[in-house]
């Protein structure tokens, strides 16, 4: 096990994805000591009760929405729709994985990956697949064998530090 890794994984096309997958995932990871942190654009308010629905395991939660929101850069449109200036959208979960020392990020938005110091894995849920780099984790099957292949890539990654 790599102790003590700090584990990323968006919320909406990934979690929201396979919910069961992730359910099972997150449970054993964090029976493992890995930290939990789901990243979602959406509010903590309505990602909170889906997680906790779902059985889904966690240790923080940071809602793009409300970071901006606090920040008062989010601009309220007509029929509960925003908008945050694209640039600091983009960039927003590279810097919290950065500022929280997040070993890895699991996300379906490749236009993110660009923003990344921390190593992100492109996932891709129709193929139930995650690409590292040249490497991919097939988040298809069984959780324990997903968990034990981000552990090994995580393990590498602090190896080479």
């Amino acid at each position: 096990m790599t102790a003590s890794s700090k584990i990323g994984i968006d919320f909406h096309g990934v979690i929201t994805a396979a919910p069961d997958f992730f359910r099972d995932f997150t449970r054993l990871a964090s029976a493992r000591g890995h930290e939990i942190h789901v990243i979602s654009g959406g509010s903590a308010q309505t990602v909170r009760p889906f997680l906790e629905n779902r059985g889904i395991v966690w240790q923080h939660l940071f809602s793009l929405l409300d970071y901006f929101s606090a920040l008062g850069r989010v601009e309220h449109l007509a029929g509960g729709a925003f908008h945050v200036p694209e640039e600091l959208w983009n960039k927003a979960k590279a810097d919290y994985c950065r500022d929280n020392a997040v070993n890895l990020q699991i996300d379906d938005t490749p236009a993110y990956g660009a923003f990344f110091v921390t190593p992100f894995c492109l996932y891709d849920s129709v193929r139930r697949t995650c690409r590292l780099g040249e490497r991919e984790v097939d988040f298809g099957g069984s959780p324990a064998q997903a968990l034990a292949e981000v552990e090994s890539f995580i393990a590498a990654q602090k190896t080479k530090k």
